[in-house]
């Protein structure tokens, strides 16, 4: 390891991509959130406006981020909702999720709960991201190939 050196932060690429990138097709029905859900959210969104909790993202698609995925995203979704053409915005599925945390869609996520599924995406670090660094890492102050 090279100890001259000094390490700086990558510049991560934006490869212009939008939500509707990591949207899947055809979602169940399940994934539309009740009109008592729904209107919870907003209830607890007029609250925070005026110092209460609470708050909730309706996001169409084009957009180019979310705000941060939790680890109770199966509980209280509320901060990331697709809108729909018609009815109530729906929440991400377990998939969306892992697209938005840079998951290749090759990883398996069907050996857990949808309730685990949500939380460990919503623990993740998003893996683009922790990539470029460690490569980052590696040029700059490993000089031989440690593989």
């Amino acid at each position: 390891m090279d100890h001259s050196k000094t390490f700086e932060f990558p510049n991560i690429c934006n490869e212009h991509t939008v939500i509707a990138d990591i949207l899947e097709k055809d979602v169940d029905a399940s994934y539309i959130i009740s009109d008592h859900q729904w209107n919870y959210f907003k209830k607890r969104s007029f609250l925070k406006k005026i110092g209460g909790f609470g708050k909730y993202n309706v996001y169409s698609g084009k957009e180019a981020n979310t705000c941060t995925l939790l680890a109770s995203y199966k509980a209280h979704c509320s901060r990331i909702l697709i809108e729909m053409s018609e009815g109530n915005p729906r929440r991400l599925t377990e998939r969306e999720c892992a697209r938005l945390q840079g998951f290749p869609d090759s990883f398996i996520i069907n050996r857990v709960s949808g309730y685990q599924a949500y939380k460990q995406f919503g623990n993740s670090v998003c893996v683009p991201v922790i990539k470029a660094i460690a490569n980052q890492i590696k040029e700059t102050f490993f000089t031989e190939d440690l593989r």
